[in-house]
């Protein structure tokens, strides 16, 4: 379309299903059972739909990002992000403020945190959330996190939680990966 155009989405059968009229541009991408397309205005998503094979609107949104390694997108409405599975059923609800840490290599769970305040972790094998944390993702390794949590006046507590929520170790001392090694200041200690 041209500038300023409206965008016309059509099914197979030539009718109109859509129409935005906002758009500069737009990404249309495939995945198993629907199709998402986004909707850009200087350079920025600000709109998206997904629709299935037949041509029907299933949702909009006011972004969509979907991953086929986990089988599940991030959509965001209202100003919040929340988790959706491959046929369109929320797992997580829209609460989360932006979708970093949405979906990590690890194909087992999928880690987020609301305001910076809970991780939520999202079991991608029955697709249901499965734990909350207070805190937030302060690393990421091998399917392993660590949490960060503010307790009293700037001291932190950090915990480490392997990729089905369980809880390895808490501790008031300061956690980071090194390679295979999990430490905290001064003491080091191996976990596996």
């Amino acid at each position: 379309p041209g500038i300023n155009d409206p965008i016309h989405l059509f099914n197979n059968n030539g009718l109109e299903i859509y129409k935005e009229e906002n758009a500069d541009s737009y990404i249309v991408n495939e995945f198993p059972g629907f199709y998402t397309v986004r909707f850009m205005r200087d350079n920025e998503v600000y709109h998206a739909v997904s629709i299935n094979y037949r041509g029907m609107i299933l949702d909009t949104f006011q972004n969509i990002n979907c991953s086929n390694k986990c089988r599940l997108c991030a959509v965001k409405k209202n100003g919040n992000w929340g988790i959706m599975d491959f046929n369109q059923k929320m797992i997580a609800p829209y609460e989360l403020k932006s979708n970093q840490n949405m979906f990590p290599l690890n194909s087992v769970t999928a880690w987020y945190s609301l305001n910076d305040t809970t991780i939520r972790i999202v079991n991608l094998q029955n697709k249901k959330e499965i734990s909350t944390y207070g805190g937030s993702i302060d690393d990421s390794k091998n399917g392993y996190s660590i949490t960060k949590k503010d307790y009293k006046n700037g001291k932190y507590k950090f915990t480490l939680i392997d990729s089905t929520g369980r809880i390895l170790y808490a501790s008031s001392r300061f956690l980071r990966f090194k390679d295979t090694l999990y430490f905290t200041r001064n003491i080091g200690f191996e976990v596996i």
